[in-house]
């Protein structure tokens, strides 16, 4: 497979993503929505529905985030050697970077919202730390190095 078609397949990737952490951030807004309805049995259903729904969109997050990482690896030596001529393609991939990390960051805050309403309506309760993952770790990276660079 050649170097375009890779890049072109890297984007299409970054594009599913982006629309799966949309998704998220709609499930998301939509449980603190029930969270601040009345309690009962049909909003802790609908609740966890949602949860099973916002952890089937974060499995495919993270076996797009390996399948890109398994595309980018064998294009790094292709971009040091020709930056120029790929230069377009590298563009539109930071545009979509960027947009992933900054529905990210929403999504964090969302969660972080929703944890505060949980937390308040059931004291009793003990929430986790959030957990970021390795592939989130690396991306991060990557973009502060990218950025810290310029």
């Amino acid at each position: 497979m050649d170097a375009e078609t890779q890049f072109k397949i890297l984007i299409q990737i970054l594009e599913k993503k982006k629309a799966a952490l949309e998704v998220i951030l709609n499930v998301s807004e939509n449980q603190e929505a029930l969270l601040e309805s009345p309690p009962d049995e049909a909003r802790a259903s609908m609740f966890k529905a949602m949860s099973d729904e916002k952890q089937k969109h974060i499995d495919e997050i993270l076996h797009l985030d390996n399948v890109f990482q398994t595309g980018f690896d064998p294009l790094r030596q292709e971009i040091e050697d020709n930056p120029k001529k790929w230069r377009k393609y590298l563009v539109d991939m930071q545009i979509m970077i960027d947009d992933v990390l900054e529905l990210d960051v929403k999504i964090r805050a969302q969660e972080t919202k929703n944890r505060t309403i949980i937390t308040e309506q059931m004291p009793h309760i003990k929430q986790p730390k959030p957990v970021i993952s390795e592939a989130a770790k690396r991306e991060l990276l990557h973009l502060y190095k990218q950025n810290s660079k310029k």
